[in-house]
């Protein structure tokens, strides 16, 4: 999305940007494997209420709305002056948005939700920070990405 908005400066809609999403940061997948592997470690395998046909474990912390995403990247990127000014938003179809955008682009009309409720009964908590955290962080290296300039 942050590609989209700062080659086109616009703020792409597809249909009410309405559709919901849940927040997933690496940071915490990668501590619910830790998790995982420290109880395989302690614990006896045969333990099918944790592995087996029920070890299918998801992880989230809260969610975000796709239309209140794309605004805030557009504000980022006029308050960085990655581009001239905020950008005015487009209202776009499903096959525009696709042809657009590329396949990604699909994922902001969707509702795509999901509750932690079994990581979090074995102790995981998220750990990885918020995404209005990240975005500005996003927002630079998608920037960075697009003119050529080194991130290091």
């Amino acid at each position: 999305m942050s590609k989209f908005i700062l080659e086109h400066a616009r703020i792409p809609i597809i249909g009410k940007g309405q559709a919901i999403g849940s927040n997933i940061h690496v940071q915490s997948v990668t501590s619910l494997f830790m998790l995982l592997f420290e109880i395989a470690i302690q614990e006896k395998p045969e333990d099918n209420s944790i592995w087996g046909s029920e070890a299918y474990y998801l992880v989230e912390e809260g969610e975000h709305c796709w239309g209140d995403v794309a605004h805030s990247i557009g504000r980022i990127a006029a308050d960085e002056k990655f581009l001239d000014s905020e950008p005015k938003t487009i209202a776009l179809e499903m096959d525009s948005a696709q042809e657009l955008a590329g396949f990604e682009a699909t994922s902001w009309a969707y509702n795509m939700r999901c509750r932690a409720s079994r990581a979090r009964s074995l102790g995981w908590q998220p750990v990885g920070i918020s995404l209005e955290e990240e975005l500005p962080g996003i927002v630079e290296e998608e920037y960075k990405r697009l003119h050529g300039v080194s991130s290091g």
